[in-house]
């Protein structure tokens, strides 16, 4: 069962995929007194098991979307596939459930491409939940020793034979969404020569990826300010980078409009600041807040009290702050 907030947080949703005719079907075959009930109502806790991507925490709506949309796209290919099943009741099954699996991914699909294609807001939202929640969907397609047998004995379909058709159906949804295809993990591995903690992803400068018709890779990055020093590094560790994957026809072009906002960051990029000892963006980039009156807490000892020392610090992108009340000084990122 995955619980779904929408996005005012008025209504819930409880989307649940039918699975008690598995549960029978698997109380049939085990014996034992089980019956179908047995497994949802009377295991331990330890004896459920997920994947890492629905663990997650359900984060906002589009965080939300992002999961069910890679997860409802994993089991649309996967049921289409277990319809043939040398076991002709999990094939039975399979055919019962899809239309229910089908139903799911209009559904995530259709909000992805909506929020994507909508305001900057949402579509920024949907960017950042399609980009953190990527990594995790690898995980599905690792098949376990037991789906191993069962694969083996063409019970079970080879789960990792689904991937290529799951991506194009999450390649095709993105697109539509106009937002961008997720960087494989590799290009995480770029980190801002200024603030190494981060990487371009956390940042958010990566703007999109495209393939040219001479099969070319461009990505397009965008600075964090006009004039950015960094920017050259970071373009050249791109480069070597996606060379040391054997991606040898590499262009990084840099974008200017629109310009990057802190708005653009993850989450995830803003917990990394505040751990590293820098403080992360407080406002939106439409909320105007003078410098004077913005309440920056302090990421060492938490406190609000705090003063601006200079509208500059370490590089133009930072302001410096003293705490108050543990006295230690600390760039803000604006």
């Amino acid at each position: 069962t995955i619980l779904v907030k929408n996005y005012d947080k008025r209504d819930v949703f409880v989307i649940k995929f039918d699975a008690r005719s598995l549960y029978e079907y698997a109380a049939e075959i085990e014996g034992n007194g089980k019956t179908e009930d047995t497994y949802p109502y009377f295991r331990d806790v330890r004896q459920f098991r997920n994947s890492l991507l629905l663990e997650l925490p359900n984060g906002n709506f589009a965080d939300t979307m992002a999961k069910c949309f890679f997860f409802d796209a994993y089991q649309f290919h996967f049921y289409t596939a277990l319809k043939n099943s040398t076991d002709t009741r999990l094939a039975a099954i399979a055919e019962k459930s899809l239309k229910e699996v089908t139903y799911h991914l209009r559904f995530s699909s259709e909000w992805v491409v909506r929020l994507g294609d909508g305001t900057d807001e949402s579509k920024q939202k949907m960017q950042n939940a399609i980009a953190e929640h990527w990594e995790y969907a690898g995980e599905l397609f690792s098949p376990s020793d037991i789906e191993a047998e069962m694969i083996e004995k063409g019970i079970a379909p080879n789960i990792a034979d689904l991937k290529d058709a799951w991506q194009k159906t999450i390649a095709d949804t993105i697109e539509e969404a106009t937002i961008s295809f997720p960087l494989s993990n590799e290009k995480k591995n770029v980190s801002d020569p200024e603030v190494p903690v981060l990487s371009i992803l956390d940042l958010g400068i990566v703007r999109d990826v495209k393939i040219n018709a001479d099969e070319s890779i461009e990505i397009l990055i965008t600075p964090t300010y006009s004039g950015c020093p960094a920017m050259q590094m970071i373009a050249m560790n791109v480069k070597m980078e996606m060379f040391a994957q054997g991606i040898k026809n590499v262009i990084v072009t840099e974008v200017l409009s629109p310009a990057w906002t802190t708005d653009w960051m993850t989450e995830n990029g803003k917990r990394k600041l505040n751990e590293y000892g820098i403080a992360s963006p407080q406002n939106k980039s439409n909320e105007y807040i003078s410098i004077e009156d913005l309440i920056v807490p302090c990421p060492i000892c938490k406190s609000k009290n705090t003063t601006v020392i200079s509208e500059f610090g370490s590089t133009a992108c930072k302001s410096l702050y003293r705490c108050n009340d543990c006295l230690e000084p600390f760039d803000y990122f604006k």
